[in-house]
């Protein structure tokens, strides 16, 4: 299991080859997946990032978009912003939600995402997010056996004294809840840490299993709070609960 939390990406001016007005480059770095950036056509568009500095990348994402399979996604990294010398090129998996690439760490102060898409529907590429960065790693726990998973429906409903039915739909949400049986102290404080940041407002993306291809990564918040207990010889278990953002 893998966590997205610490996102580079949100820190420093993304830069679009080209976008469409009203919907700018820097509507990546909005949590809500609904303001999205969107180019003008279906040509290959480029996303840059100038981190100002070195930084060390081992995953890459992007969230929210509006690809078809044919998509061609890479992240690259480069020491120049002409990127005359690329330092890595990574592909990002398709997934029709989120896309994600690990890979090793790779430390530049240039990246850009390069999207190929002519096949799109729309006429037009379009992304909610983006992620840059390193990923938290639950090492020796991977949640392929069972783990409850649930919808919450945000509908609201009435009924009536004689049984009718008055609504208002809403939308569906994933909630995945794990049960962590066996943590030692270092990653307890690292947990606490992740969470102290992002603390139940701003989304991360979940990756459940790295295996388990029938469980989608999520882009989702922490849906309550962290549950430790205290275990024999200064070791612990965890509750935690994550909801689907949107």
């Amino acid at each position: 299991m893998r966590l997205l939390w610490n996102n580079l990406a949100d820190l420093y001016t993304i830069t679009a080859s080209t976008e469409a007005t009203g919907y700018p480059a820097t509507n990546l770095q909005d949590t809500q997946l609904a303001k999205v950036w969107r180019s003008t056509t279906a040509s290959t568009s480029i996303l840059t990032i100038d981190f100002a500095s070195t930084q060390a990348f081992t995953c890459a994402s992007i969230v929210g978009h509006n690809f078809n399979a044919s998509v061609v996604a890479y992240f690259e990294t480069a020491a120049t912003s002409s990127f005359s010398a690329v330092s890595l090129v990574a592909t990002i998996d398709f997934n029709a939600d989120t896309m994600i690439r690990f890979f090793a760490s790779q430390s530049n102060r240039y990246a850009r995402y390069r999207i190929e898409n002519s096949t799109a529907t729309d006429g037009y590429l379009e992304a909610g997010r983006v992620f840059a960065g390193t990923y938290y790693d639950f090492v020796g726990y991977d949640p392929s056996v069972d783990f409850p998973y649930q919808l919450e429906d945000t509908s609201t409903r009435h009924d009536s004294w004689t049984g009718q039915v008055f609504g208002n739909p809403g939308v569906t949400l994933k909630i995945y809840e794990f049960a962590l049986p066996f943590l030692t102290n270092t990653m307890r404080t690292d947990l606490e840490t992740i969470y102290q940041t992002v603390y139940t407002v701003k989304p991360v993306i979940l990756v459940p299993s790295t295996t388990l291809t029938t469980v989608a990564p999520l882009y989702c918040v922490f849906n309550k709070e962290l549950a430790f207990n205290h275990l024999f010889s200064q070791n612990w278990n965890c509750q935690m609960a994550f909801k689907e953002a949107k």
